[in-house]
C-alpha cells in the first residue's frame, strides 16, 4: 500500500467514512473509489469528492509526484479495463 493510500485509509477509519459511502455520494461503484485511493486510476473529479468527504484537499492527500497512474478516466466515465 502506498503512502497516499495509507493516509487516506487512516483518515477514513478515524472519521468513520467508507469507500462505499463516498461512492454512493459520487454516483460511482465502490471499486472506482478504491482505484483512485490506491493510485491505479487518476480522476480529478473523484479525488475532489474523496478529499471533501475526508475534510481535506486534493493537494493535502495526493502529492505532485503521485499523479501518474496506468490509466486515466474521464470525470464521469467508467473505468477502462
Amino acid at each position: 500500500m502506498n503512502s497516499t493510500a495509507k493516509k487516506i485509509k487512516k483518515l477514513m477509519v478515524d472519521l468513520g467514512v467508507s469507500q462505499a459511502g463516498i461512492a454512493r455520494k459520487a454516483g460511482v461503484d465502490r471499486s472506482a473509489i478504491n482505484h483512485v485511493v490506491f493510485g491505479r486510476v487518476v480522476s480529478p473529479h473523484l479525488r475532489k469528492i474523496i478529499a471533501k468527504e475526508l475534510g481535506s484537499t486534493v493537494k493535502e492527500l495526493w502529492s505532485e509526484g503521485q499523479s501518474t497512474a496506468r490509466e486515466k478516466v474521464s470525470e464521469k466515465g467508467p473505468l477502462n479495463g
